[in-house]
């Protein structure tokens, strides 16, 4: 809902998730099962999120992505609700249930958005999951294509985008894991 909108930027979540929610019952009684419905389930899962309830959060992130599944399969929408349900568990610490949400994110993005920062974003979470699990070289592979793509022709951002930032960031904790120091320097 708009108001929901307007209060979670006044820093109300509370009164936004409220407001989001009764949004969310009326639009279930007129069109149950639609992308809008889907939306909304999205909204009010991410502020379970910010408020730190995870598991209310992962439980309207999985209803969004039933919904987006069964509407708009293949779509970016479900790519971005598989990674919002990666961020969700690996917050929580299940490591290898994030690395398939987010493997699933990433094969939907290459097909629909290839050489993209999404796409780079996806490899980055990959790889920060396979660098904590201790996989190092696989993470290196997924740390180090996310980083050609975010600094790729095809990407054209900013070197100090938040998203190159993250990039940078664990793939520079990866080399020096690695102890691949001038690697590392650079970045």
């Amino acid at each position: 809902s708009k108001i929901g909108v307007v209060l979670k930027q006044k820093g109300d979540l509370d009164g936004a998730l409220l407001e989001c929610r009764c949004a969310l019952a009326i639009q279930e009684k007129k069109t149950p099962d639609s992308l809008s419905v889907a939306t909304s389930y999205n909204n009010v899962g991410a502020l379970l999120w910010q408020k730190g309830d995870l598991d209310g959060a992962l439980v309207q992130y999985r209803r969004a992505l039933a919904i987006q599944e069964k509407e708009a399969p293949g779509s970016l929408t479900v790519a971005t609700s598989y990674s919002n349900v990666g961020v969700v568990l690996s917050e929580k610490g299940d490591l290898d249930g994030a690395l398939v949400e987010h493997l699933c994110a990433l094969e939907i993005e290459e097909k629909k958005a290839p050489d993209s920062l999404t796409v780079a974003t996806s490899y980055n979470n990959a790889g920060r999951l396979l660098r904590e699990k201790g996989d190092l070289d696989a993470a290196m592979y997924y740390l180090e294509k996310g980083h050609t793509i975010a600094t790729g022709e095809k990407v054209s951002i900013l070197k100090w985008h938040p998203a190159l930032i993250h990039i940078k960031y664990y793939l520079g904790l990866l080399y020096l894991d690695a102890k691949r120091f001038k690697e590392a320097l650079p970045l």
